[in-house]
């Protein structure tokens, strides 16, 4: 019995053996695992490897730098910074190619109210003249039983039209999310004015009537801001919220601070809110793009005086769950549109293009997207809409943080197996 099990295992090693032989010498081909890549929303997917271009991304690129973290832009142009999970924050000056670590002008220990819990945070800061931009990373420890286990806090300037702007504070964000942490573009449910001189915080937009969601912490769908939406206030503050339908329902209304009796900050003027994004036009009216009666998307405009909302344009071709935003500008069915003023640039997209990214200066435009499921990179000039830039390769998969910098080059981060590498292209 045995000699039988011995001559069975024998057997079986030569097999293996041959097998191994033949794959290594390429007789035999394995197929490959495809790659598993983090999209924008975070959620894993699956990508096939594609073939290399002609035109490689990084050989196409005018500089590129590595780094353990991405390098993300603050609030103060030129200044970037990373930040860790631990909390650990670094500024950097980025100038002709090359991003240089320049030292925080220093910290503040900041405590805000999460979810009726009190939450501190050491903010490092740079400041720059008037300009002042912050970042702190808050994560709750293991034995901790706050509501809210994570915030990442942004500080920066009020907006040089906000009619409620205090001279002494600065703008507080606080974004819950943690899977946000290493993109450029955040969103934040909470909103505080902070005032250095006595390290204080106060509310910028009444909670009196959020409610307390499914997780036990209060709706974080109440009132939602962009650094853009708080840069470009006016009269009011303008945020986003889901506070009038179901907590897993995706629509949004676009609504302004302001009120009296039970009804403060909770003015309703823009309803199935899609880009998420509003602002103040030239003529102090307030702009933003919504589902239209079709299902398709309308540029919409709130007139203030007439407290009214007027349809101004539809865009042919648009899908509601298709829309991509840039600050002020949409990408929508083909199309770049400036929010604000209404102009729109067709683009002349390759055939089959569909974009999941995309960003834009008002003179260029990007896309990351796939063509016939290859990851591609387009680019634009918003003059005319011409293709500028066709470049296809695996690598644009794991793309993130796709932005114009202030020197009007196109910054694209790729995450790497260790790390990030950061390619400017321009």
């Amino acid at each position: 019995m045995q000699k039988k099990k011995l001559t069975v295992v024998l057997i079986v090693l030569a097999v293996v053996l041959v097998f191994a032989v033949l794959v290594f010498s390429g007789v035999i081909k394995l197929p490959k695992r495809a790659a598993i890549v983090e999209t924008q929303s975070g959620i894993a997917a699956q990508n096939e490897p594609a073939p290399d271009s002609e035109n490689d991304y990084a050989a196409a690129a005018s500089s590129s730098a590595d780094s353990d973290l991405p390098y993300l832009a603050t609030t103060v142009d030129g200044i970037y910074y990373t930040a860790g999970a631990d909390g650990k924050v670094a500024f950097f000056k980025y100038a002709s190619g090359v991003f240089s670590p320049v030292k925080a002008t220093g910290t503040y220990h900041i405590t805000v109210s999460l979810s009726e819990s009190d939450v501190s945070c050491d903010v490092s800061y740079y400041k720059d003249g008037d300009r002042v931009t912050g970042v702190g990373v808050y994560t709750a420890s293991s034995e901790s039983y706050v509501t809210e286990p994570y915030g990442f806090f942004q500080l920066m300037n009020f907006g040089s039209g906000d009619e409620s702007a205090d001279s002494d504070g600065l703008v507080l964000l606080v974004d819950t999310t943690s899977a946000d942490l290493y993109y450029q573009t955040k969103t934040y449910e909470e909103q505080f004015i902070y005032y250095p001189s006595d390290n204080e915080t106060y509310r910028i937009l009444s909670e009196a009537n959020r409610t307390v969601g499914l997780d036990g912490a209060k709706r974080k769908d109440y009132a939602v801001v962009t650094t853009e939406m708080i840069e470009n206030a006016g009269a009011h503050y303008l945020f986003l919220s889901g506070r009038h339908y179901m907590e897993d329902e995706p629509t949004w209304d676009l609504m302004r601070s302001g009120g009296s009796g039970n009804n403060v900050d909770n003015i309703r003027i823009g309803e199935h809110v899609v880009g998420f994004y509003g602002g103040y036009n030239a003529g102090k009216n307030i702009r933003f793009l919504g589902v239209n009666d079709a299902q398709g998307v309308s540029l919409y405009e709130y007139r203030v005086s007439a407290d009214e909302v007027n349809e101004i344009a539809k865009l042919e071709g648009a899908a509601p769950d298709r829309v991509l935003v840039c600050g002020h500008w949409a990408y929508a069915g083909g199309l770049v549109v400036d929010i604000l003023t209404g102009e729109q640039k067709k683009l002349d997209l390759p055939e089959g293009c569909d974009a999941d990214m995309f960003a834009c200066d008002g003179v260029s435009a990007a896309l990351r997207g796939y063509v016939n499921g290859l990851p591609v990179l387009v680019t634009f000039n918003l003059k005319d809409g011409s293709l500028t830039t066709n470049l296809s390769h695996a690598d644009l998969a794991n793309g993130v943080n796709m932005h114009y910098m202030t020197t009007g080059q196109l910054m694209v981060t790729i995450a790497k197996d260790k790390g990030y590498t950061a390619y400017q292209f321009g």
